[in-house]
C-alpha cells in the first residue's frame, strides 16, 4: 500500500510539474507575443511621431540648348596633296571655313551665357518685386521707404536685363558679318569648280567643302534668328515691366496693392466723338498707314509686325502719337469678327508695349473701299 501510494505520489507529482511547465511556457509565449505587440505599438508610435523626412528643394535650372557648329567636320581629312592651283585655293578654303565654324561655336558659348544672365536677372527682379506686392498686399504706409528702396533695387535688375539685350544685339552685329562672311566662301568654292587645271580630286574635296558651308551657313541662319528672337521677346518683356514698375512706384505711393494697373484702369478705350471722328478721318485722309491689319479670318497674328513698326516709330520721335482706326465694311461679310472687338484687341496690344494711352486716339467707322474688316494704326 506504502508502495501504492507513493507512485501515486509520484504521479501527481509528474503532472503537477508538467502542468506548472506547461503553464510556464504558456506565460513564456503570452509575455513574448506582449513584448512583440509593445514593440510593434511602440514603432508605430515612432513612425507616427518621427519627423517627416524634408526633401532639399532644389531650384530649377534652365538650360539652353543652342545650335552647336560642325562639330563633325569632314573637311578635315582633306589633305590637299594634288599640287594644283586648285588643290592651293582647298587648302585656303579650309582654313577659313574652319575659322568661321570656331567663331560660330564661340558665338553659341556667348549667347548661352547671356541667356543665362537674363535668366537670372529676371528671377532677381521677380522676387524683389514679389516681396514688395506681399508687403502691399497686407498693408503698408503710404511712401514706406523700405519698399521704394526695393523698388529702385527691382529697376536696377530690369536695367541688367536691358544691358544683356544689348549684348545679344552685339552677337546679332557679329553674326550678320559671319554671315556675310559664309556667303562669300559658299561662292568661292563655286567659283574653284570652274578654274581650269583642276583633277578629280580637288573637284572631289571641293563638294566636301560645298556641303560643310553650305551646313555652316544654315546654322549661322538658325542661329541669327534665335536671337533675333530673343530681342524681340525681351523687349516686349521690358516694354510690359516697365508699365508694370510705374504702376508699382503709385502702389507704393499709396501703400495699397491695386488689383488692377492703375495706369490702365481704363483699359478700354474712349473712342471719339462723332465731330472728333471727322477730324481724324480728316487727318488720315491720303495717309499711309503705319500698320494695317486684316482680320480676314478669327485668329490674326499680328503682334511680331506691330510691335517692330511702332519701335521703329517711337526710334524716330520718342513723343510720337497714334490714331487707331477700326473699319468695318459697308458690303461684304465681316466673317464673324467684330471691328470694334478687333480695335480694343489692338488698342491693349498697344498698351502692353508701352504707348501711354494720352497717346492713342481710337475711332471706328464703315468704308465700302474695305472688303473685310481692318484696323489702321497712323502717326499723327
Amino acid at each position: 500500500m506504502f508502495k501504492y501510494f507513493n507512485r501515486n505520489v509520484s504521479l501527481i507529482t509528474l503532472m503537477l510539474l508538467s502542468a506548472c511547465s506547461f503553464t510556464t511556457d504558456g506565460l513564456k509565449d503570452d509575455v513574448k507575443e506582449e513584448k512583440q505587440a509593445v514593440k510593434t505599438i511602440e514603432k508605430k508610435e515612432v513612425v507616427k511621431d518621427s519627423p517627416s523626412i524634408e526633401v532639399e528643394a532644389k531650384e530649377e535650372e534652365f538650360t539652353f540648348n543652342p545650335v552647336t557648329f560642325n562639330n563633325n567636320r569632314p573637311y578635315s581629312s582633306l589633305k590637299n596633296e594634288s599640287g594644283t592651283f586648285v588643290g592651293q585655293k582647298i587648302a585656303e578654303l579650309k582654313q577659313e571655313l574652319n575659322e568661321i565654324s570656331n567663331r560660330g561655336d564661340t558665338r553659341n558659348g556667348e549667347l548661352q551665357k547671356v541667356r543665362n544672365k537674363i535668366s537670372e536677372d529676371a528671377r532677381k527682379y521677380h522676387e524683389i518685386v514679389a516681396v514688395i506686392n506681399s508687403r502691399l498686399q497686407v498693408g503698408t504706409t503710404p511712401g514706406n521707404p523700405i519698399l521704394n528702396e526695393k523698388w529702385h533695387q527691382a529697376g536696377l535688375e530690369l536695367d541688367a536685363i536691358s544691358s544683356d539685350v544689348a549684348l545679344l544685339n552685339g552677337l546679332l552685329a557679329s553674326l550678320t558679318a559671319d554671315s556675310g562672311m559664309i556667303t562669300y566662301i559658299i561662292d568661292s568654292i563655286k567659283a574653284a569648280f570652274n578654274i581650269s587645271g583642276a583633277v578629280d580630286e580637288d573637284h572631289a574635296e571641293l563638294k566636301v567643302l560645298e556641303n560643310a558651308a553650305a551646313q555652316a551657313s544654315v546654322q549661322i541662319e538658325r542661329t541669327f534668328n534665335e536671337i533675333n528672337l530673343d530681342i524681340n521677346r525681351q523687349q516686349q518683356y521690358m516694354a510690359i515691366e516697365k508699365r508694370n514698375m510705374n504702376a508699382l512706384a503709385m502702389a507704393i505711393r499709396d501703400g495699397q496693392l491695386y488689383t488692377t494697373n492703375p495706369i490702365q484702369s481704363a483699359y478700354t478705350p474712349v473712342i471719339s466723338s462723332t465731330s472728333a471722328n471727322k477730324d481724324m478721318i480728316e487727318n488720315i485722309s491720303g495717309k499711309r498707314a503705319l500698320v494695317t491689319i486684316r482680320f480676314d479670318k478669327r485668329n490674326v497674328s499680328y503682334e511680331q509686325a506691330l510691335f517692330q513698326a511702332v519701335k521703329r516709330a517711337l526710334e524716330k520721335k520718342s513723343s510720337v502719337e497714334f490714331d487707331l482706326v477700326g473699319i468695318t465694311p459697308i458690303s461684304g461679310s465681316t466673317k464673324g469678327v467684330d471691328a470694334k472687338n478687333s480695335t480694343d484687341r489692338v488698342y491693349k496690344s498697344l498698351l502692353n508695349m508701352g504707348v501711354p494711352t494720352n497717346r492713342i486716339k481710337v475711332a471706328n467707322i464703315t468704308s465700302s473701299e474695305v472688303n473685310n474688316v481692318e484696323v489702321r494704326l497712323f502717326v499723327k
